[in-house]
């Protein structure tokens, strides 16, 4: 009879036990940004290739969610970004909940990047196309703390610009392994 209060009184105990010890430790792994894509453009004014602060001051994207077999395609979602001058070298960042509020998973969608004065694809100055969007990734834990680690990350871009179509793959995973930012330029 004394056996069975103490064996719940050891439970109890260690469970206390080990959950104090991982409730006291912080965990700061960053994952925000871990499948995010980054794009930036390329700002030199000595070349043909390079975008005005001018050039950038309206940013279009347009996301299009890819069938699942058997499904209705569904309209796209836009968003439009207006961003100061002085703001031309900072990156456009597409994550979860960034810039579109919903969807879960990056890789379930295509995207049109495209700068110009209005939603028409047809007036863009310049077009770019991030497609086949491919994520893989891990949890890594180390006792009480458990972070998401991507471990790779790859798409395919397709540039129109004055009517001619570039396509090349890109490969943004961190070659540090850190889940640092990788940035894919946008030229003319």
């Amino acid at each position: 009879m004394l056996r069975l209060p103490l064996s719940w009184f050891l439970v109890l105990a260690s469970t206390l036990l080990l959950s104090a010890c991982c409730g006291s430790v912080s965990c700061e792994c960053g994952d925000g940004y871990d499948n995010a894509l980054f794009f930036r453009f390329n700002l030199d004014s000595t070349s043909t290739r390079g975008f005005s602060s001018a050039d950038l001051d309206t940013v279009y994207l347009k996301r299009y969610a890819i069938p699942v077999a058997g499904s209705a395609a569904s309209r796209p979602d836009s968003v439009r970004i207006i961003r100061p001058r002085s703001a031309a070298a900072q990156p456009v960042i597409i994550n979860v909940g960034q810039p579109f509020l919903t969807g879960n998973r990056l890789d379930a969608y295509t995207y049109d990047l495209y700068l110009g004065k209005s939603f028409q694809l047809s007036q863009a100055r310049a077009r770019y196309r991030i497609e086949a969007v491919k994520l893989q990734g891990e949890l890594v834990g180390n006792g009480c703390c458990t972070c998401y680690r991507n471990r790779r990350k790859t798409l395919t871009l397709t540039s129109t610009i004055n009517g001619q179509a570039t396509t090349l793959p890109y490969d943004l995973t961190d070659p540090a392994g850190e889940d640092q930012p990788v940035y894919v330029t946008l030229s003319r």
